[in-house]
């Protein structure tokens, strides 16, 4: 069922895709034809798509560790980067994957405002943050590296010497996008794209363009469209192998 969900969303070889692993980013925007697309903030009047939260969740169910932001913990208070309880997702990342526990939850900061309180650090996961300056003592389920120079990249090469291959980044476009410049530090593009007007408050950074996605991949799935509460998204993966 999980399998057929992924073929029909990011084409045939997207199940292997997932068992490979690799740095996948998920990402949903909105733009006008004539602008670069802007990824949206998640907040109570961000559209909402069941599509694109399984292609989050699938994502999440797939992966070792989930690379997040300090600021995304400021911006949403409840996030945990689970699965929602979604069974269906929990029994696939344990009998298609073989994967027993919960990804590690990776958080990069500049130090500034972590709250050990925040329900990202107590939901039975694994959390690391690595920070640009050292942190109180953290909750023990939390170990915390200090690196002065910490970056996503550091971090994403962080997590592979620990042996976690299979990364999902969940951060924001202004980090997120330091992994599309050369060399490309991201194996995988999930994108949701959601069409017509959406609230001022919930337009964030600009993101890449097609033509952007398209220099720095070598394939596209086909679009799939879905109509969901009302609005157009469409969905596709790029990938280089």
């Amino acid at each position: 069922m999980i399998d057929d969900r992924i073929r029909a969303l990011f084409g045939e070889d997207a199940v292997l895709a997932a068992r490979r692993g690799g740095v996948v980013h998920v990402t949903a925007v909105w733009g006008r034809p004539d602008e670069p697309p802007a990824v949206l903030k998640i907040q109570s009047d961000t559209p909402k798509s069941p599509t694109d939260r399984f292609a989050l969740c699938v994502t999440r169910a797939s992966v070792d560790a989930i690379v997040a932001t300090g600021r995304i913990l400021r911006a949403e208070p409840t996030v945990t980067f689970g699965l929602d309880g979604d069974e269906a997702l929990a029994r696939w990342r344990r009998d298609a994957l073989s994967k027993s526990t919960p990804p590690l939850v990776a958080i990069l900061t500049s130090g500034r405002d972590v709250d050990f309180d925040h329900p990202a650090f107590h939901s039975g996961a694994e959390v690391l943050v690595y920070s640009r300056t050292a942190l109180p003592t953290p909750p023990p389920n939390v170990k915390v590296v200090t690196d002065e120079s910490a970056s996503v990249r550091r971090l994403v090469d962080h997590l592979k010497r620990a042996g976690r291959g299979s990364i999902a980044i969940e951060a924001g476009p202004s980090t997120a996008l330091e992994l599309y410049a050369a060399p490309l530090g991201v194996d995988a593009l999930y994108l949701s794209v959601v069409e017509g007007e959406v609230p001022a408050t919930v337009v964030g950074g600009r993101f890449l363009g097609e033509e952007a996605l398209t220099a720095r991949f070598a394939r596209r799935s086909p679009w799939v469209a879905r109509e969901e509460f009302g609005r157009r998204w469409r969905f596709c993966r790029y990938f280089n192998a």
